[in-house]
Parts: structure tokens; C-alpha cells; sequence
């Protein structure tokens, strides 16, 4: 393991056999039987890879990039997916990146997902682009904007933005103060403008309300100032073209559906989030 942040230093304190809470996975979730789907993980982002692939009713394929041939993690894919190699110094696999193994395997398919650092992160939305694949769904807190910032780019150089299909989402906070997260039409209305500006865009596709939990999160939300209302105005304003919501519980999928199904125009449930003591093993 390596230590980079404030979880992983907490987690490198603890021993075999320690407990600790956690929430997961959190995100968004899609049905993906019948379809071929592409795994493609670097560094860091290569064990969150592997939940997915255990995870998905797919035919699968994954990608994986190394620096060398110390191929962590290989081996417990192969059970769940086809898995290709890349590395840089080509002792292992294909020579180069994970978009060379692509090519030089010809790996197709209907759906990428992926994780990794920011230079392969763009290198593979380019790609997709390339092979038709046009919808992308993001977050402003995706690595704290640099997520909105790399696919606003690629399509600005690609030049094609009516060919494709922009959902982001907000919720957590982007900066340290008291409105920098929530669901607020104040918050709501900076963030819009704050994605519209990385994504480098004049309007959003579908633009979600973020995670929905609590009875007061759900009063203010659509409350007379809340983010319902500033989603309203932009879209009046022609910056979104539909407004959207996600939920990590099934409690607030239903009611987002029983209660607010003229509001919202789609709904977006995490499939498998949930609360649960897990034992860490050494």
C-alpha cells in the first residue's frame, strides 16, 4: 500500500482483525447484462476495478497499466474478466499505455468504465469519443473538478459538442465554508455555473441533484430556496436541458418516485450502497 491522503494514512495505523464502519460503494448505478463492457485501471485506480468486475452481469474486459512487470492484482481479475496488460517498459504485455493494449488487441465495447490518473483519464475519453461511445457522466467533486475539466476539454478539441451527452451532479463541498456543499438554490446555482465554466460549455444535458437522504434534505431541496428552484431557473435559462436525481438508499429512490415525479425527469439509484462492518484482513 502507499500512504497519499488522510484515509490511507488512518488505515495504515490499523492492524489484522480491527473493525472498522464504512459506506459503499457509493456512486451511481447501471444495468449492464447483454452488454461488452471495458475495465481500464492505472496505478492506483486499478483495486477499484476489481469491485466492478466482480460487480457486473457483463461480458468483460479489462485493461490494466503498469510502470513494470510487478503486476499487482492481476491475478484476482482473471476470474471475473479477460485481462490485458500494459507497461512501460514492455517486460509484460503490450509496450506503452492502456490505450496501445486497446489497439493492439482491438478491444471493443459498449461501456467504459475507468480509473486512474489524470493523464490516462484523458487519453481514454479521447478514445471513447473516437469509437462513438458519447454519453459521460460526471461530478463537480470528482477529484474536485479536474473529472469536469478533462472532458470539457477533450470535447472542446474534438469539436463536437452536440454529439454528445453531459450529466454531472453536486453535492459535496468544493471549498471550505458554509455554503460550499448542500442543497441550497444558492449552492445549487454557483455549482451549475462553476461546471458549466470547466466543462467549457454553454448548457448541461442532465444535471442531477446529488444524493438525497434525509426529511430535511428533501425540505430543502424542494423548498422555496432550494436547489430544485435554482435547476429550475437554469434550465429556464437554457444552461441545463434536464434535471435529474441520485440516491444511495432505497428509502429516497421511492420517495424521489412517489412524491416528486413531476419534478425530477430521471432518478438515479446506487444499486449496492449500504452500511456494514467489515473485518480487515492481513
Amino acid at each position: 500500500y502507499r500512504v497519499v491522503g488522510k484515509g490511507t494514512e488512518e488505515f495504515s495505523k490499523m492492524n489484522a482483525g480491527d473493525t472498522i464502519r464504512v459506506m459503499g460503494p457509493l456512486g451511481n448505478g447501471f444495468f449492464m447484462e447483454g452488454k461488452k463492457v471495458i475495465l481500464i485501471g492505472g496505478g492506483i485506480g486499478i483495486p477499484p476495478m476489481l469491485q466492478v468486475a466482480k460487480s457486473l452481469d457483463a461480458e468483460v474486459q479489462v485493461v490494466l497499466g503498469y510502470r513494470d512487470n510487478d503486476l499487482f492484482l492481476k491475478e484476482e481479475f482473471e476470474p471475473y474478466a479477460t485481462v490485458y496488460v500494459s507497461t512501460e517498459d514492455g517486460s509484460v504485455g503490450t509496450k506503452g499505455n492502456v490505450i496501445d493494449a486497446i489497439k493492439a488487441n482491438d478491444i471493443k465495447g459498449d461501456v467504459i468504465f475507468t480509473c486512474g490518473p489524470t493523464p490516462m483519464l484523458r487519453a481514454v475519453k479521447q478514445y471513447a469519443m473516437d469509437n462513438g461511445i458519447n454519453f459521460f457522466d460526471t461530478a463537480n467533486y470528482y477529484s474536485l473538478g479536474a473529472s469536469e475539466e478533462i472532458l470539457g476539454e477533450a470535447i472542446k478539441r474534438r469539436g463536437n459538442r452536440d454529439d454528445v451527452v453531459i450529466c454531472t451532479k453536486s453535492y459535496y463541498p468544493m471549498y471550505d465554508g458554509i455554503n460550499a456543499k448542500g442543497l441550497s438554490r444558492k449552492a445549487l446555482f454557483r455549482e451549475v455555473e462553476a461546471s458549466l465554466k470547466r466543462l467549457q460549455t454553454d448548457y448541461i444535458d442532465l444535471y442531477q441533484i446529488h444524493n438525497i437522504k434525509s426529511d430535511e434534505e428533501f425540505d430543502t431541496c424542494f423548498g422555496e430556496n432550494g436547489a430544485y428552484k435554482a435547476l429550475l431557473e437554469a434550465k429556464e435559462a437554457g444552461k441545463i436541458k434536464h434535471i435529474g436525481a441520485t440516491a444511495h438508499g432505497v428509502e429516497a429512490f421511492e420517495r424521489l418516485i412517489e412524491e416528486y415525479e413531476d419534478k425530477i425527469e430521471t432518478n438515479n439509484v446506487c444499486l449496492t450502497a449500504g452500511k456494514e462492518d467489515y473485518a480487515v484482513e492481513g
